[in-house]
């Protein structure tokens, strides 16, 4: 029978978990082989590090025991009378004699109480015998004499003077005790020698101090020990002090260095320029903060560059006062090495068996997938709309599912014939519609971003001139009290207005995602209770009651984007009272933030939640998806004919920015509820800004160098502006009304200082600017930038152009006069001011009454009442200044109820006052 006339499931072919189960198995195995191995060489190194630790130990032992035997010979030598410590010769002679045999020793030496001296040594290792001597006939000084074979004294090499050996360190440390005790190490810079000096106390029968004996000790040899170590095929050993300082290494030529002064300085473990034992000692202080605290031994690994390092740390310590750490340190490589070949092999010989089972498969498949290779292209050709190539039906024999699937793939394709006709033409016409469509949409949006920057431009110049004006005419009437509060109220008037404008260009940064959360720390319950002052004189004018229910649990700082969250809650609150006109508004806050019952404390981030409910006019069921839309108002917003209808638009997005939801339920004619909750982080009391006063600049200060400005700007309000606030201070003011004036007067007159605006007809400030900054003396040349722009990107465009700052428009006169400040170094006279808000915190301020206030007018304590109600610091700041100077007391409680945000007792103080 053929074969091929056989019906297969398909099924009964698949390769895939054979495949599977292979790889799965030989990696298995080779996993288990790789673990095994590792586990050894684990092992393995753990006893090598034990090994080499213990064998610097005892090293050690046999080592640090010569100068403290040679010392307690010597002592026994004197106390038997074997040798006289009054006979100089006898002790040269007995200490040159010990030297032939130790040579391991510095110096043997003894010094007197009697400030004798005599001690025989080298100065390194190999180095000829020196003798050093010290007594009457010296005068005080410390003698060198080379020593022939025979031990006898030769040429003086060197003489130091004043050499006190009561006050060396190896004599001192020996009084206190009778026996042999070690004292600071020290070097020999010139010979890159390193000595630790071993010294014991000489005392009579009666026990009276007769002088020391010392040995000292060469520990370079305990370096060279180390480096004759093997530790694997790159591991190195090292000695630390308790105070991280080197004692000995494996891989430094010598553990000090020397300054350009020629002094030596012992190098410390975590200064070290070897970067093994250097990350080695930082990774030992940062596991056990501190050398001190390692008091057992320890076997420990880290990583170094992205290579795992073996640490074996051994304390080492005596009953002399030796306290040191040994550390050996290997490469976990060096022991990896036939590992990581194994491991390689293994993989290799995975590939290979999967690439056999592979090659078998696709043989396997092939036979399989031959039959269906014609349905696999015919369905390619449907897929690209090539049903016209498909010019017969398909058919298949021998496997029993192919053959199901060819009869349902006909009849597929004779239904996609029918209807593909049909569709093409759809699809084109829709095409051509969407592709209008796109092009207009860009048109659209092209002109809307020119029209935004024009409209900022257009609206924010007279704004400048309006509030700048305004500014300069406040700063000239503080004589007249009537006339000052008029000026605030326009300047406020102009303040709001600028905020209506950029409350539209927020609105269009918001949609093209440039608006940025900016968080700071404030104090919520002031700001709460700012608010409730604020609303609380228009909800009593309409006779309704605004109440505010504060949870507990309410945080007292948070640290969220403070002027966003406040023009949430004023938007919201605003349009409550606005359409109310009985019964009552309630704003209901409380927080979501629980303690965590298993760390037991709260998190230091929580979920604020927030309920503003009015008995108002309520919204229809079929408005309440528009409320949230930009430039729409309900039937009551449009009969009350107030507001932009952007106030609730800009909230959403706002609190969508700032992590949060809005929601909203409202009942017509009986009231609305507006839900959102804000995600904010705990926050200190000590995190807050404190409020500054601006100073009030009225000149120049003497003996400074007359400063040029040159005010550039193609309007002439906003130049006489600048030339009515820089020319009474005292500077030269020169104007220019375009880029092209301004390069012929910079040329003749040589500015400090040039305020540019950018946009201007004939030359605009871009190229004025580049032209200036292209010259070497323009470089000197400070230039700001005025621009009425709002653009962020705007910036960066003036930066790059030449220009050293940026200021807005409208600005304000004590940020530009900083700004002038800044640059040119110059120095202000200022108006009589109050002592720091800092130093008035930190001296007791006696309490004020509100008969103290009645020294001000009663329009003075209005205005301070209003400022308080709407937490408006600086103006308060303003009206303080006001106070005479012999009421100084007033000023600075006043001062500290400002900087600690207590608005309510302010205002308190001013109602009370203009009662009585």
């Amino acid at each position: 029978m053929n074969i091929l006339l056989i019906k297969l499931p398909l099924r009964s072919v698949l390769i895939v978990p054979f495949i599977l189960q292979l790889f799965t198995t030989v990696g298995l195995i080779g996993w288990l082989s790789f673990r095994s191995s590792q586990t050894s060489v684990e092992e393995v190194a753990h006893q090598l590090r034990s090994e080499i630790s213990n064998r610097i130990e005892q090293k050690l032992n046999q080592f640090l025991e010569v100068p403290h035997l040679i010392n307690q010979l010597n002592l026994d030598a004197i106390k038997s009378g074997y040798i006289d410590i009054d006979n100089i010769q006898g002790l040269k002679r007995h200490f040159w004699l010990q030297l032939q045999s130790f040579k391991t020793i510095n110096f043997i030496l003894f010094g007197s109480e009697k400030n004798k001296f005599i001690g025989v040594g080298r100065f390194n290792y190999s180095g000829n015998l020196l003798m050093m001597k010290a007594d009457s006939s010296t005068q005080g000084s410390i003698q060198f004499h080379e020593l022939d074979i025979q031990g006898n004294p030769q040429k003086l090499v060197r003489e130091t003077a004043n050499f006190p050996i009561r006050q060396r360190p190896w004599y001192r440390a020996a009084l206190p005790t009778n026996q042999s005790v070690w004292s600071p190490i020290f070097t020999y810079h010139a010979y890159s020698e390193m000595v630790l000096p071993a010294s014991v106390v000489v005392k009579d029968n009666q026990g009276k101090v007769l002088g020391v004996l010392a040995s000292h000790l060469f520990l370079n040899q305990v370096s060279e020990f180390l480096k004759s170590i093997k530790v694997g095929k790159s591991g190195q050993t090292f000695i630390i002090e308790r105070s991280g300082l080197i004692v000995a290494s494996s891989s430094l030529n010598r553990p000090f260095l020397v300054n350009k002064q020629g002094k030596s300085q012992r190098i410390k473990a975590i200064e070290s320029s070897d970067k093994v034992l250097q990350e080695t000692a930082i990774f030992l202080l940062k596991r056990f903060g501190g050398f001190k605290n390692i008091t057992t031994q320890q076997q420990l690994d880290f990583i170094h560059q992205n290579k795992r390092e073996l640490i074996q740390v051994l304390p080492y310590s005596d009953q002399r006062g030796l306290d040191w750490l040994i550390v050996v340190v290997v490469p976990e490589s060096d022991f990896m090495e036939k590992i990581q070949q194994n491991k390689e092999k293994t993989i290799f010989l995975c590939f290979l068996a999967l690439c056999i089972s592979v090659i078998l498969g696709v043989l396997t498949a092939r036979w399989i997938m031959k039959p269906i290779l014609k349905l696999n292209q015919d369905s390619q050709k449907i897929a690209q709309g090539k049903l016209e190539e498909i010019q017969q039906k398909i058919e298949f024999q021998g496997i029993t599912e192919l053959e199901i699937l060819s009869q349902s793939f006909n009849q597929m394709v004779s239904q996609i014939k029918e209807a593909f006709e049909t569709l093409e033409i759809r699809v084109e016409e829709r095409t051509i519609e969407l592709k209008k469509a796109k092009e207009s949409a860009e048109l659209a949006n092209r002109a809307k971003s020119l029209f935004l920057a024009n409209m900022s431009h257009e609206l924010r110049t007279p704004l400048h001139a309006i509030l700048g004006f305004t500014q300069l005419m406040i700063r000239q009437s503080h004589s007249d009290f009537e006339l000052s509060e008029n000026l605030e109220i326009v300047n406020r008037s102009g303040e709001h207005l600028l905020k209506l404008i950029n409350e539209i260009l927020d609105l269009t940064k918001i949609e093209s995602g440039k608006t940025q959360i900016n968080p700071n720390c404030f104090n919520l319950y002031s700001c709460l209770k700012t608010l409730e002052q604020m609303f609380e004189l228009k909800a009593k004018s309409k006779k309704i009651d605004l109440i505010f229910e504060l949870d507990n649990s309410l945080p007292q700082y948070i640290k969220t984007d403070e002027s966003k969250f406040r023009q949430i809650l004023l938007n919201l609150l605003s349009n409550a009272i606005k359409f109310t006109s009985k019964g009552k508004v309630i704003l209901r806050v409380k927080t979501e933030s629980k303690p965590d019952q298993k760390l037991g404390f709260t998190q230091p981030q929580l979920t604020l939640d927030f309920e503003v409910e009015d008995s108002g006019a309520g919204i229809s069921p079929d408005e309440l998806d528009q409320v949230f839309e930009a430039f729409m108002q309900t039937e009551t917003g449009r009969k009350s004919q107030q507001g932009t209808g952007l106030g609730l638009a800009i909230s959403q997005k706002f609190i969508q920015l700032m992590g949060g939801d809005i929601q909203v339920s409202s009942i017509l004619n009986q009231g609305t509820i507006f839900k959102f909750h804000l995600q904010v982080d705990r926050a200190q009391s000590e995190d807050l800004k404190k409020i500054q006063p601006e100073k009030v600049v009225i000149g120049l200060a003497k003996d400074q160098v007359k400063f040029r400005i040159l005010v550039v700007d193609d309007r002439l309000t906003n130049r006489q502006l600048l030339l009515r606030l820089l020319s009474p201070l005292g500077f030269e003011v020169a104007e220019a009304e375009n880029g092209q004036e301004a390069l012929k007067i910079w040329h003749e007159w040589q500015p400090h200082l040039i305020l540019m605006d950018m946009r201007m007809p004939v030359m605009d400030g871009y190229e004025a600017t580049k032209q200036i900054k292209s010259h070497l003396k323009g470089q000197a040349t400070v230039i700001i930038a005025l621009t009425a722009s709002v653009f962020e990107e705007e910036r960066a465009i003036v930066l790059s152009a030449g220009c050293d700052d940026f200021v807005k428009k409208p600005f304000r006169e004590y940020n530009l006069l900083e700004k002038i400040a800044h640059y040119l170094g110059v120095r202000y006279l200022y108006a009589p001011d109050l002592p720091p808000l800092e130093a008035l915190a930190q001296t007791p301020t006696p309490l004020i009454t509100p008969d103290a206030l009645k020294i001000m007018s009663s329009e003075w304590l209005t205005a301070l009442h209003y400022s308080a109600a709407a937490a408006d610091g600086e103006q308060i700041l303003k009206l303080v200044q006001q106070i005479p100077p012999s009421h100084n007391p007033i000023a600075e409680f006043i001062l500290v109820l400002v900087n600690n945000f207590s608005f309510d007792q302010i205002m308190d103080l001013a109602q009370k006052a203009t009662q009585k």
